[in-house]
């Protein structure tokens, strides 16, 4: 696990529940979340944070953001505010971290479920897939990856999914709801333990890009 220095700023977008956590020591987490879009929220509640703290942003000392997968919109205003606060030296001496909302879900999993058998926690992917994470017995995690609806549905694990995050997909597959509380898993040392230490941040793709090459109806029938 990466030994944090703080004061720490956690910033969780990923979901509809706009979520922001202050740390300044492994013991002690305060937060404020939010209904309200990132881009009306989180700058608001992060100030009234580090106001409240007597704090300013370039006595950050580690900056801890999670890169998805979920709202594009909320974590790219994240991230957008942290290299806006790098590029203006609001932030100097500080280490950046990221964290999947997957792997934090999957902290959240009960005890009891996660230690005796296999299980599956999803959230929605969009064009009738989920992004999907494989707990193991031993609560090991696999790589996280996109998986279709085809194959969700004929699972015979246990599947969770997380609350505050929108489905659209229709399935035949029951899913099992755990509220998304980020404060439950940094209000412990586990929260150390799936962050991933980062230069630069930037939103998690697990979706190849792919590109078509179009050419002018007249050229193609030459």
């Amino acid at each position: 696990m990466p030994e944090i220095r703080y004061p720490a700023l956690i910033i969780d977008t990923s979901s509809k529940r706009t979520w922001v956590g202050l740390k300044q020591s492994p013991a002690q987490l305060e937060h404020e979340a939010s209904r309200e879009e990132a881009s009306i929220s989180l700058f608001r509640i992060i100030h009234a944070l580090l106001e409240k703290n007597d704090l300013e942003t370039n006595q950050l000392k580690s900056l801890i953001i999670c890169h998805g997968p979920g709202s594009m919109l909320g974590i790219r205003t994240a991230i957008m505010g942290a290299r806006a606060w790098e590029s203006t030296a609001a932030i100097v001496d500080c280490d950046f971290y990221i964290y999947s909302c997957l792997s934090l879900g999957a902290k959240l999993i009960p005890v009891a479920e996660a230690t005796q058998k296999e299980t599956l926690l999803v959230t929605d992917a969009r064009r009738n897939s989920w992004n999907a994470i494989e707990l193991s017995a031993k609560n090991s995690e696999g790589a996280i990856h996109i998986m279709e609806n085809e194959a969700l549905e004929t699972e015979t694990r246990k599947i969770y999914t997380l609350e505050e995050f929108p489905i659209w997909t229709k399935t035949t597959t029951q899913l099992n709801s755990i509220p998304y509380r980020p404060e439950s898993v940094f209000d412990s040392e586990l929260g150390s333990s799936i962050l991933e230490p980062v230069k630069i941040f930037t939103p998690l793709s697990l979706r190849e890009s792919t590109y078509t090459k179009w050419s002018h109806p007249s050229k193609a029938s030459s």
